[in-house]
């Protein structure tokens, strides 16, 4: 049996070019984008979110939220003002993959 509970997963990986695991700073700003885009989220319907780093892959972080429903998913991305298009842009512009990987997935019992 499935339940309405959507979680929503991106993965991205960054340039972590020095043996530090980071660029002068860059990590700073990547953390700083990052926290903007959770007060995004939440106020976009989120119920739950969190982002983690892979240990395994340094640089490569997963950002994970979840809404009540697919419906309401559909509705986050009516909802997308042009300010949150630029606090995602923010975070993407780390990437170095392109776009990050999304991946819906349902609550299942």
């Amino acid at each position: 049996m499935c339940f309405p509970v959507l979680s929503i997963t991106r993965r991205g990986s960054t340039d972590e070019a020095d043996g530090q695991g980071h660029r002068s700073g860059e990590r700073s700003d990547r953390q700083d984008a990052i926290a903007k885009l959770a007060g995004e989220r939440r106020r976009d319907g989120a119920v739950d979110w969190g982002v983690f780093e892979d240990t395994e892959h340094e640089g490569r972080f997963v950002e994970t939220f979840k809404v009540d429903s697919w419906i309401e998913h559909l509705r986050q991305h009516e909802r997308v003002t042009h300010a949150d298009r630029e606090v995602q842009e923010s975070v993407n512009r780390f990437e170095i993959n392109g776009a990050p990987k999304v991946t819906h997935l349902i609550a299942c019992a």
